[in-house]
This record gives structure tokens, C-alpha cells and sequence, in this order.
């Protein structure tokens, strides 16, 4: 008679173990997770490695993905030599920002939208990506010090400081 929880197999007492796991030294693992048994019984995966799907692989922090030969944890939000995915190196002069190969700026320029800009003077940048000075009515729109600048055309005034209508009054012919 076989012990508690062993069964007979092909004339010999065995460990009976569970669907999906396999009977290692008198164990019952899962080859598909065991780090020890990784695979198949015996099969030790090395330090910094986890089993995954029987395969010993790359243990890699929250945000990164093991890449290359050998397998090293990079984040491909911002490598270089994985830019977004393993193996797309960004090209001479780009650099990997947010998972894509953009221009490099110089000291007192941003990245915005794949172009290097002063956001302290670029009215379509002003202060920050994205943010655009004007249209003004009966005006030219510039940005000096990151602040949007509303010049009033000859001939027109703000007297309402409001930017929304721009320069709304016409000083050759409109009373004050």
C-alpha cells in the first residue's frame, strides 16, 4: 500500500500531484512558475531571474522590459537604443522621450512637437508647449519672458485691457 498522498504508478509508489503540476523530488510544482524547477524538475533559474511560462527570464522592475543579447531591463520610455520597443535606436542628434525619437535641444530650448523651441520667446509656445498668443483683433501677438504680448496696430488701443476683443477701439475716428 502506497502512504497518504501517493499513488500507484507502473508497480512503484508516487507523489500525486494536482493538474498542471509535476512531481519533483517528492514535490508538487508548477514547471511554468517554479524558479527551482523552471521548465523541467531541477532546472534553477539564475539571481534576478523569474520563471515565466517555463522559461527563465530578466527580472525586471515596474516600467521596464528585459531587451538585447544578453537581456538587460531597460525602460523604453526613455533609451535611446530602445526607443518605445526593443531594438529601435533613435537615430545621430535624437534623443528618447516619452517612447519616441525627438530632436535634442540645446541649453534654453524645449521639445515641443518634434521641434526645438524658446518657450521664453516663441509666441506658438509661449511659456509652454502648445500654449499659442492671440489671434488679437487690431493687433500683433508676440511672447517675451514666457508672457504672451498684445501690440495694438496703428491707429487701434486696448482701453478695456481685455485680450478677448483685442484692440477694440479705433483711435482716428472712435471717441474715448
Amino acid at each position: 500500500a502506497c502512504p497518504s498522498g501517493q499513488v500507484c504508478v507502473m508497480g512503484a509508489c508516487a507523489t500525486s500531484c494536482p493538474m498542471g503540476q509535476t512531481e519533483c523530488v517528492g514535490q508538487c510544482v508548477n514547471t511554468q512558475t517554479d524558479r527551482n524547477n523552471c521548465g523541467a524538475c531541477g532546472t534553477t533559474c539564475a539571481a534576478g531571474q523569474i520563471c515565466n511560462m517555463g522559461t527563465c527570464e530578466l527580472s525586471c522592475a515596474a516600467g521596464q522590459i528585459a531587451c538585447g543579447m544578453p537581456a538587460a531591463c531597460t525602460n523604453t520610455q526613455s533609451d535611446r537604443a530602445n526607443c518605445g520597443m526593443c531594438g529601435n535606436a533613435c537615430a545621430a542628434g535624437l534623443v528618447c522621450d516619452m517612447g519616441m525619437c525627438v530632436p535634442s535641444c540645446r541649453a534654453g530650448q524645449t521639445n515641443c512637437m518634434g521641434s526645438c523651441t524658446s518657450t521664453e520667446t516663441d509666441p506658438n509656445h509661449c511659456g509652454m508647449c502648445g500654449n499659442i498668443c492671440g489671434p488679437y483683433t487690431n493687433a500683433i501677438a508676440s511672447c517675451a519672458t514666457s508672457a504672451c504680448i498684445m501690440t495694438c496696430n496703428a491707429g487701434f488701443n486696448d482701453c478695456n485691457n481685455n485680450r478677448m476683443d483685442g484692440c477694440e477701439v479705433q483711435t482716428a475716428t472712435d471717441a474715448m
